[in-house]
């Protein structure tokens, strides 16, 4: 345990170190990178709600497809992304005869904001994932969530915590969050080069903004989009994202502060919704698909390997990788929905 604790304040160390050579420099988005084209549009079919998931928060819903469906997909972003995000994906399922749900999860896009300065915690988020499923009357229903970057974190704790509500979990690019934490503590030091900006983030808030912000936040666009193939985003897109970001900054960094507390109760032989190193993990209780991305820059893929343990997933899992980046769901969507559909209709 010294040990660890030990690697997590070198991290903290180097991560802070590693930030001044960022904060110094000014990297901007290559060109290329992002296409001209327009925003894409919705389906015909789909229809905006504001649903009340608990008595103080309202969550802002993209749905579509019969309402009388057996099966319902609900959607659920990461960041920086929106439910906008998900428009391909609504379209092919709700056009294949789903109820689908894309809804901005708290304090983004039309959704109400998260009170107390931004303040965001696991079992929140937890709750309004099955807060929304409650309010649309999805019991009797299979209900499976699509989930990817930190939107993937809750949704893998509903698998695990309330797995009554869910039929399967389907998650891009990221695992089983008890894998993320040891894999990267037991990997340590080299960890540094996919996860600083995690503890950059989190520990040190202001200075992330400060430098995610400035030169109409060219640095971070470099950081973020950087990563994606050619032509994967438009400006259009990229534009829209941003936006959101300028007009909730309070809560910009809020899933990194959620997740340096995280890590550090990870450390502490307290109750987790994912386990501690102290009790081990606590496994998803659903069937579970993993969708990842060989080129992804944030999380490693030699994670896919020990993601599929049992102490993780249950038996009718299955895990697929694809020449990919970390943006897997807006670079093949196509081909990620035909094998979501068909892991999905042929259990």
């Amino acid at each position: 345990m010294i040990v660890l604790r030990a690697l997590v304040w070198y991290a903290a160390i180097f991560s802070f170190a590693y930030s001044v050579y960022f904060h110094l420099s000014d990297q901007q988005l290559p060109e290329g990178i992002l296409s001209d084209g327009p925003l894409p549009a919705w389906d015909s079919g789909v229809s905006f709600k504001s649903v009340r998931v608990d008595p103080t928060l309202e969550l802002s819903v993209a749905m579509a497809g019969p309402e009388d469906a057996e099966r319902v997909i609900i959607f659920v972003h990461g960041f920086p992304d929106m439910k906008v995000s998900w428009k391909p994906h609504v379209g092919y399922f709700a056009n294949r005869g789903y109820r689908v749900m894309a809804f901005d999860t708290r304090g983004n896009g039309g959704s109400q904001p998260t009170g107390d300065g931004g303040y965001l915690s696991l079992d929140m988020v937890i709750r309004d994932i099955t807060g929304l499923i409650d309010a649309t009357n999805c019991q009797g229903k299979e209900v499976y969530l699509v989930c990817h970057d930190w939107g993937a974190v809750p949704a893998w704790g509903v698998a695990v915590n309330a797995p009554t509500k869910i039929t399967g979990l389907i998650s891009y690019s990221v695992p089983h969050p008890h894998l993320y934490m040891t894999y990267n503590l037991e990997t340590m030091p080299m960890a540094l080069r996919k996860i600083w900006y995690f503890l950059y983030w989190g520990a040190t808030t202001p200075l992330g903004l400060w430098k995610s912000q400035r030169n109409d936040f060219g640095w971070f666009k470099s950081f973020i989009w950087g990563t994606s193939e050619p032509g994967t985003f438009s400006r259009a897109e990229v534009d829209e994202l941003v936006d959101n970001m300028r007009a909730r900054d309070d809560q910009m960094f809020s899933w990194y502060q959620m997740g340096f507390r995280w890590m550090v109760e990870f450390l502490l032989p307290v109750e987790s919704p994912f386990g501690t190193v102290w009790s081990g993990p606590r496994p998803a209780k659903v069937p579970v698909l993993q969708l990842f991305g060989a080129g992804d820059a944030y999380i490693s893929q030699e994670m896919a390997i020990p993601g599929v343990r049992s102490e993780y997933i249950p038996a009718g899992s299955h895990t697929i990788m694809y020449d990919a980046s970390h943006w897997l769901p807006h670079e093949r969507p196509l081909e990620t929905c035909r094998d979501i559909s068909h892991w999905i209709e042929s259990r």
